[in-house]
């Protein structure tokens, strides 16, 4: 196993988190099975659902893990390599910034608060444009990662610092700063 990618996906087995998107792209990566390690965290109304498609699709190693605490999601994030998040609907989910504040990249759609969280230093992103786009951009992005270690090594490097520049304590800087030269701009304007 420790020559094989290690997806994590977590959330909800609802619609909105397309789960399928990311089986749909495993059907598309040759001998997927020798090559990822995949598991789901979460649970919800459809993963009776999901889990037939994925046996449908012949995606049978799967480590289903059901909900589980945070810290032992944390405990995976840390033991995995990529964080792939299908999601087609949300504004920021806290997963991705709790990914990035454990080192785990992201591939994630280009889409929502997603587009602005992840950039190229901490996840790739994929183009929110039609089913078969989003599929074909997670299996390449998916791809790209089995094939090239060195992208693995450079986009887990750019979490922590990513992290950082996200984190509440950077944000109320911005924001602080932001409402001085506002103030600043207001008054030179009503002296004039």
């Amino acid at each position: 196993n420790n020559d094989k990618l290690k997806i994590l996906w977590v959330g909800r087995l609802v619609h909105t988190k397309a789960l399928d998107i990311l089986f749909r792209s495993l059907v598309e990566i040759k001998e997927w099975e020798k090559k990822l390690d995949i598991t789901i965290i979460g649970d919800g109304p459809l993963k009776a659902r999901y889990m037939k498609l994925a046996n449908k699709l012949c995606i049978t190693k799967i480590n289903w893990l059901g909900n589980i605490s945070h810290t032992e999601v944390f405990d995976k994030m840390r033991e995995s390599d990529v964080l792939v998040h299908t999601s087609i609907k949300e504004a920021t989910s806290a997963v991705i910034l709790e990914a990035l504040s454990n080192g785990l990249p992201v591939i994630c759609h280009d889409a929502f608060g997603m587009s602005t969280a992840i950039d190229e230093s901490c996840g790739i992103k994929v183009s929110l444009i039609s089913p078969e786009k989003s599929i074909s951009g997670f299996q390449e992005a998916i791809q790209k990662l089995i094939e090239n270690p060195d992208e693995l090594i450079r986009l887990r490097r750019g979490t922590i610092s990513r992290a950082q520049e996200l984190s509440w304590d950077s944000m109320v800087k911005i924001i602080a700063n932001d409402y001085i030269n506002i103030s600043s701009k207001n008054e030179s304007t009503t002296n004039k």
